[in-house]
């Protein structure tokens, strides 16, 4: 049997990337926006203006990677998301991948009146 100690260790201890993603959650009330700091399979941190309470249960959504998560800590406007099932592989590449930038808009000939 592996103590809750050693699992959030573990969740700690898996590879962290950073990004700057908006996202959502939801937990009892109605949606709240927030960013997502960094990301690894097991978890994230997350900033929003209206930070959930430790020990919230959240639904979280980001493009289109959709996840329960518990909040395990809270300070100020950051927290942490512990997943309720890891992210695959392609889902963390999904969200660590650069937002597609768009085109640039092309120049407009100018008329002289």
């Amino acid at each position: 049997m592996v103590s809750t100690a050693d699992s959030g260790a573990a969740a700690r201890d898996a590879r962290r990337m950073k990004v700057f993603q908006p996202a959502t959650f939801a937990g009892e009330g109605p949606a709240c926006r927030m960013h997502l700091l960094d990301v690894s399979a097991t978890g994230a941190l997350a900033h929003s203006h209206e930070p959930p309470t430790r020990g919230a249960t959240l639904r979280v959504e980001c493009l289109d990677v959709v996840r329960t998560a518990t909040v395990k800590w809270s300070e100020g406007k950051r927290f942490g998301l512990l997943f309720d099932r890891p992210l695959t592989g392609a889902e963390v590449e999904r969200l660590v991948a650069p937002a597609p930038r768009m085109a640039a808009a092309s120049p407009r000939a100018t008329v002289n009146a």
